[in-house]
């Protein structure tokens, strides 16, 4: 007889569909790869299948959630530094500078070309 699934099944699972949640909607372009949307789809993807692995480990695994979860978190930290540097209400308007003035010649023969 088959065993039974687990939690630590379940909960890997579930990281698997967070995963391919943000890839397909990634893909179809629902949402946009360097949106929050799939980045946090990546980080809970990534911590689900990493709690997955207390009960199954696999080194190559743990290597590859640890690192989509630092890369994530970097890419939110980096969203958020972003978004704090004040903007501009309101475009600055385009200023010309004046033309350059040229010499007025009270005789054509001073003009040096």
């Amino acid at each position: 007889m088959p065993d039974a699934v687990s939690l630590y099944q379940i909960i890997g699972i579930a990281g698997f569909l967070a995963y391919m949640a943000g890839f397909a909607g990634l893909q179809l372009g629902l949402i946009d790869g360097n949106g929050t949307v799939y980045i946090w789809t990546n980080l809970v993807g990534a911590s689900l299948v990493l709690i997955s692995l207390l009960h199954a480990f696999n080194l190559a695994s743990l290597l590859i959630q640890v690192s989509w979860i630092i890369i994530g978190l970097a890419g939110l930290i980096r969203r958020a530094r972003v978004r704090a540097v004040p903007r501009v209400a309101h475009p600055v308007p385009f200023v010309r500078r004046p033309a350059r003035k040229r010499p007025v010649y009270l005789d054509s023969s001073l003009r040096v070309l």
